[in-house]
């Protein structure tokens, strides 16, 4: 049986959860945790479950601990937090962590170094990716798809406005948050921005800014993304975060504390077909090639990446973005002739890893659990 202080489930569709309390202690027992218990109830990994049941850990060998965070980053702190499961007495091959991608969970191992924990992978993300056909006569240079309001995406869109280059967009960008149902005024809007035109008022004035087709921002895999992808020369991914503070909490430091928090984003991109900037947390990009994808250096300048200021790595991200904007028709197409082995390479490379299982029998235990028939065909490495 599984059980946790917490029976809201994320992305496992778990057929049987039961309360803490409800534990009958019994040697094949499962305790869950997941990254949102921490995010959202402040509940770690080290204080997921009572003393009682740490005890019990300890005397029964085959009872498992299961953190599963396969939708969101993490930092070097979490691998603080395992060790000090272990030093509670659980036995290192009692836990089992499951991350969003390879990177993480490199990272993780090398940030433990306890290699009897096991570290498995399922990206959900990736997985529901799907191949669009292709279109070879896109009608805008750009296209960008901004749902969830943040202070920084603002700051991004302002720029392309004062920039004139927001004109060359196929874009969308909404003043809400898409799950709470969340929605900011233009007067808290402009609170945000470190500058203030009559043609930002304006244009935060007519937000939200949405595509041509069917409006189903609740829902991200709508094909309309797709579309406007595809309709365009090169993309902007704007991905989920820009400030490394935002899950730090603190400065950052020459080593690296956390991943790159890779999402579909990224992947549509992949599977359109298209060369991308990236509006994204430093090393974004040298993260994505350590996973063997090609970014589009020397065709895109893409030094931006390396800059810790969040400020300074915006200023040069949307500079790339103007030089880009003005080039001739012809060189604009020479960058995008230039930049398709690359692109051909990542679409080519994206189909083989969506579609190769590598099955790590250690995990084999979750797919008794799991509701959905279709767990077989995830990755867990």
């Amino acid at each position: 049986m599984i059980y946790s202080n917490f029976l809201d489930i994320h992305h496992y569709l778990w057929d049987t959860i039961e309360p803490l309390r409800n534990c009958k202690f019994n040697d094949d027992d499962i305790f869950y945790h997941h990254h949102y218990h921490q995010l959202f109830n402040k509940i770690k990994l080290q204080n997921c479950i009572d003393e009682k049941h740490w005890h019990h850990m300890v005397l029964n060998p085959n009872v498992k601990l299961v953190h599963e965070n396969c939708g969101e980053t993490f930092t070097v702190d979490f691998a603080d937090d395992i060790k000090e499961v272990i030093r509670r007495g659980v036995r290192p091959n009692q836990i089992y962590i499951m991350v969003m991608d390879e990177l993480h969970r490199e990272f993780l191992k090398n940030c433990l170094n306890v290699p009897e924990v096991n570290i498995g992978v399922h990206n959900h993300l990736q997985k529901n990716v799907q191949f669009p056909e292709l279109n070879d006569n896109p009608t805008h240079k750009f296209s960008s798809l901004s749902r969830n309001y943040k202070p920084w995406r603002l700051k991004l869109y302002s720029r392309l406005v004062q920039n004139n280059a927001i004109e060359n967009f196929n874009y969308s960008f909404y003043n809400i948050h898409a799950y709470d149902k969340t929605e900011f005024t233009p007067e808290q809007m402009i609170k945000d921005l470190d500058v203030d035109t009559p043609a930002i008022r304006e244009w935060v004035g007519q937000c939200p800014h949405v595509l041509d087709g069917p409006d189903n921002v609740g829902n991200k895999w709508n094909n309309i993304t797709y579309d406007t992808i595809l309709d365009s020369k090169v993309h902007l991914i704007v991905e989920t975060h820009f400030d490394v503070n935002y899950y730090t909490k603190q400065e950052f430091r020459e080593e690296r504390q956390c991943p790159s928090f890779i999402t579909e984003k990224v992947y549509k991109a992949i599977v359109c077909q298209k060369p991308f900037l990236i509006f994204a947390t430093p090393f974004f990009l040298e993260d994505l090639r350590s996973m063997g994808y090609k970014t589009f250096n020397p065709y895109i300048d893409e030094t931006y990446d390396t800059i810790k200021d969040n400020t300074e790595r915006l200023d040069a991200l949307t500079a790339e973005i103007d030089r880009i904007n003005k080039l001739a028709p012809e060189q604009l197409d020479d960058l995008i002739n230039m930049s398709k082995v690359n692109t051909i390479t990542n679409y080519n490379m994206l189909k083989i890893v969506k579609t190769q299982t590598k099955v790590n029998s250690a995990f084999d235990f979750v797919g008794e659990h799991n509701a959905r028939d279709d767990f077989v065909d995830t990755a867990i490495f």
